[in-house]
């Protein structure tokens, strides 16, 4: 995986290229802390991406769906057709089972809250 990040006026877009493979994980874990957390919009644009290990897959859902708890969503663009429904489903608040049949959602942001 290859990150270039670029900034345009109070937006910060990070470019994710190649394959997000396991050895990825900590380093996509920081990338998407720092985006969720910005006090500006973030972008992520998927489009060079050529596959998603399951793991970054799991962590690219769970930070969309905490963008989204915090009123500052996360703008995925370009997602690989095959992986969009599974970064971009959330449990609704009155639903415990995650849309796109991952299971039980525990309610708990525990792989973004761990490094918090």
């Amino acid at each position: 995986m290859k990150v270039k990040k670029e900034s345009l006026d109070n937006v910060g877009i990070f470019f994710l290229s190649g394959d997000i493979a396991a050895e990825h994980e900590d380093n996509l874990k920081l990338l998407l802390m720092k985006a969720v957390h910005a006090e500006n919009r973030s972008v992520i644009n998927l489009r060079e991406v050529t596959g998603i290990n399951h793991n970054c897959r799991k962590l690219l859902n769970k930070a969309y769906c905490t963008s989204k708890r915090l009123n500052n969503p996360l703008i995925m663009t370009e997602i690989p057709r095959n992986y969009m429904s599974e970064i971009l489903s959330c449990a609704s608040p009155n639903n415990e089972t995650v849309i796109s049949g991952l299971g039980k959602d525990s309610g708990k942001d525990s792989v973004l809250n761990e490094i918090i």
